[in-house]
């Protein structure tokens, strides 16, 4: 069902929002504005296709409005944040199947004051789904992200993370993170993919250092209890 709710921390209490008109899905880009929700993309419920469209909501008014068309290919679990002017976004999944997923790698930025998409130069990264997105003041970080049989094969070839300056609209590579800690011999063999090689991932910018916890590496084949921070020069 298209259902929408709204949570009021002060009240305690919800409230039912207009739906949007899109088809229900799953890994789509969710983010706030400060004034509005975005929402993008996402896969069908059996994960074999995705969506290109997308729509805003302003929470005060309930009224959604639909985005205009993207210049990227459809897909789900891309890496997404908001920038104080855009929604930025890069990589993805169209579709996930034990025999493979079709990853993408291709970024873009939605700007709600003009209502306009453009498209991101080509990252450093190679294709792939599940990558943590941090917003640092200043640059797009896109960290880890897998691709293979349902996203879980890690290593991807190439840096491991990367940074969009939106300013300069340049990437920048990562420098290569420190190896994973090993598991104990008898939960999974060791590790020594670097640390930011995880699927899924949850990371966050705590003003001076992005931290992304936790996430998948698929020696585990489970979640991992461990994170890394990044800290830029100066």
């Amino acid at each position: 069902p298209d259902l929408v709710l709204a949570y009021n921390p002060a009240t305690d209490a919800w409230r039912r929002l207009p739906g949007s008109g899109l088809a229900p899905r799953h890994g789509a880009v969710t983010v706030w504005t400060g004034q509005e929700l975005v929402v993008w993309g996402g896969l069908n419920q059996e994960s074999t296709a995705a969506y290109g469209d997308g729509a805003r909501l302003d929470p005060a008014s309930g009224i959604w409005r639909r985005l205009p068309a993207a210049p990227i290919p459809a897909r789900g679990q891309a890496a997404a944040v908001w920038s104080d002017d855009e929604v930025l976004l890069w990589g993805g999944v169209t579709s996930i199947s034990s025999e493979g997923d079709n990853v993408v790698g291709q970024g873009a930025a939605f700007d709600p004051a003009t209502d306009s998409w453009r498209a991101l130069p080509l990252s450093p990264l190679r294709a792939k789904s599940g990558s943590a997105g941090v917003w640092t003041g200043r640059f797009f970080l896109v960290i880890g992200g897998g691709a293979g049989p349902a996203g879980g094969q890690v290593p991807v070839p190439g840096p491991g993370s990367a940074a969009f300056d939106p300013a300069t609209g340049t990437w920048t590579a990562l420098p290569d993170a420190p190896a994973m800690p090993p598991f104990p011999p008898d939960v999974a063999p060791a590790a020594s993919n670097g640390a930011d090689q995880r699927v899924g991932a949850l990371g966050v910018w705590t003003g001076r250092s992005a931290v992304v916890i936790g996430g998948g590496d698929g020696h585990l084949q489970g979640p991992r209890p461990d994170g890394l921070a990044w800290t830029p020069a100066g």
